[in-house]
């Protein structure tokens, strides 16, 4: 509440969509091509200073203010437009200095969106929802690997009677079980707790899976944890257990957050063989803990602390990673899935 006014300059839009790299802004994409036209920007420019200030100080000054545990997941809230928190000030013009890709340095002032015009409005909600559209339509096809998005799993039981729901998905795991690979994305937010928690466990995992350690803040002394004791897999009677031999990639970036981690290690441990690839995670494994203050106010934070059975942790640093992969300007810019293209050849 005391840092609203630093952390939310929200009047204002970039004419153009961006991603952050490192300590620079990329520009990936022109929303509002005669205004940037009219400060000389171009997809692919480097913006290195906004009034006057360095990127890399920016996103240090961010990072004071935004909750999240490491760094990547700092530049993956700033890079996104509709959260438009890399701004320093809420003014309808901004000074920056540019990197063009001809290695030029420049400075330019541009005029910022300002969203209570409606037809311009307009113009940024429909980019947007085209571009999440283009996000959730991507996927892995290829005839020798199971396919499985995270964030689409609870269409597998769409208007499936509850009595017929295990034969449903025991059949779309057997499929799966026949192919050469299988890819679980993780790189979004579970729709359904139920597809790794109880069927992947179910007709993949031994008996036992214990994957890690869970602990929970002792709230009567604050600052100290005790061990809990957490269903990390369901009792399912006459369970029989289908060992898959092929290979298993999963896939991670800093939208694995939360349960998405938690169900990431899961995996990891149903499928010893398994290659995690990607980007840091979130760091920001289990449940919410929350915490009455006074004066009526309501704390709420990832709290619980995660463990790897070794006891190395996840908070902060995320899961563990086989193969980390960085994204460069021109892979950026082609929208390219680096992902994808590492798990195609690995099945070559």
């Amino acid at each position: 509440m005391n840092y609203k006014s630093e952390i939310f300059n929200g009047s204002y839009f970039a004419p153009f969509d961006f991603q952050i790299v490192d300590d620079y802004i990329l520009v990936t994409h022109l929303i509002f091509p005669e205004i940037c036209s009219k400060a000389q920007i171009k997809v692919g420019d480097r913006i290195t200073v906004i009034n006057g200030k360095n990127i890399s100080d920016v996103i240090k000054e961010k990072r004071e203010l935004l909750s999240v545990s490491n760094t990547e997941k700092l530049l993956y809230i700033l890079s996104k437009y509709e959260n438009n928190l890399i701004w320093t000030d809420n003014l309808p013009q901004k000074s920056l200095k540019l990197q063009s890709t001809k290695d030029k340095n420049h400075s330019v002032k541009i005029d910022m969106v300002d969203i209570r015009d409606q037809a311009k409005y307009a113009v940024i909600m429909n980019y947007l929802k085209e571009k999440i559209q283009k996000k959730e339509n991507r996927k892995l096809i290829h005839h020798d690997i199971a396919y499985f998005k995270i964030n689409q799993t609870l269409q597998f039981i769409d208007n499936i009677a509850d009595d017929k729901i295990d034969t449903v998905m025991d059949s779309i795991l057997n499929d799966a079980s026949q192919k050469k690979a299988i890819v679980f994305d993780m790189r979004a937010y579970p729709d359904w707790g139920g597809f790794v928690y109880h069927y992947i466990y179910k007709y993949f995992s031994p008996a036992e899976n214990y994957f890690g350690k869970y602990y929970k803040p002792n709230l009567k002394n604050i600052g100290t944890f005790v061990y809990k004791d957490y269903d990390y897999f369901p009792s399912i009677p006459g369970k029989t257990t289908h060992q898959y031999k092929g290979k298993v990639f999963i896939l991670v970036n800093p939208e694995s957050q939360s349960a998405s981690e938690w169900y990431s290690m899961a995996l990891q441990k149903i499928f010893p063989q398994s290659l995690t690839i990607g980007q840091q995670t979130a760091g920001a494994d289990g449940d919410l803990v929350k915490v009455n203050l006074p004066g009526g106010y309501l704390l709420e934070f990832t709290g619980n602390g995660i463990f790897y059975p070794d006891n190395s942790q996840t908070q902060q640093t995320g899961i563990r990673i086989n193969e980390l992969i960085k994204y460069k300007d021109q892979d950026i810019l082609e929208n390219r899935d680096l992902e994808f293209e590492r798990v195609l050849n690995l099945i070559k």
